[in-house]
């Protein structure tokens, strides 16, 4: 095999797996912003520390154009097949410094993608974390009656007609009146 035909072979390899980034890149940024577009509303309602709020949609941002600059390095990776000028000079040179500059672009474009994958990655962490925990709808409650039965169990309902609803750790439901109630005590758990 020619060095000229060694050197195009080359080239396409690299433009090859260049156009391979691509299309996963396109993929990964598709499926971010599908799914930040879809969670921003529910991020943006229950983390109540404004800072962090910021530095997710700030780390989802750097994140997106990240991907984005990215794929661009991809684009330029896998752009074209040289023209072939048979033998000469200039197109040896014009190759080996395409296969070069192809070879930079995927490189980039790769750490571009390492980069983003831990902005993520560090994201995504974030928003865990400064997620609120979800707690019960209401507290638990320990509840001595007047005929003498102490029940602990979480406060399902109290209502304007005076009755109160616990839910019992067996998973029974205990409903009752006011006017039947001795003591409550709130308490963290039964």
């Amino acid at each position: 095999m020619r060095y000229e035909e060694y050197q195009a072979d080359e080239l396409n390899q690299v433009r090859a797996s260049a156009s391979k980034w691509q299309t996963a890149l396109v993929s990964l940024s598709g499926l971010l912003v599908t799914g930040l577009g879809l969670s921003a509303p529910y991020l943006a309602s229950t983390i109540q520390v404004e800072g962090a709020r910021w530095s997710i949609i700030g780390g989802a941002g750097l994140a997106l154009l990240l991907l984005a600059v990215a794929g661009w390095r991809a684009t330029v990776a896998a752009a074209g097949v040289p023209e072939k000028v048979n033998g000469s000079d200039e197109f040896r040179i014009a190759v080996l410094q395409k296969v070069t500059d192809s070879t930079k672009a995927l490189r980039c474009a790769q750490r571009l993608f390492i980069a983003a994958q831990a902005v993520l990655i560090g994201t995504v962490i974030t928003a865990i974390v400064m997620s609120p925990v979800k707690q019960s709808v209401l507290p638990s409650a320990s509840v001595v009656l007047h005929d003498g039965r102490l029940l602990c169990g979480v406060v399902l309902r109290d209502s304007p007609t005076g009755t109160i609803r616990l839910t019992l750790l067996d998973g029974r439901v205990e409903q009752f009146s006011l006017q039947d109630l001795a003591a409550i005590q709130p308490v963290g758990s039964c």
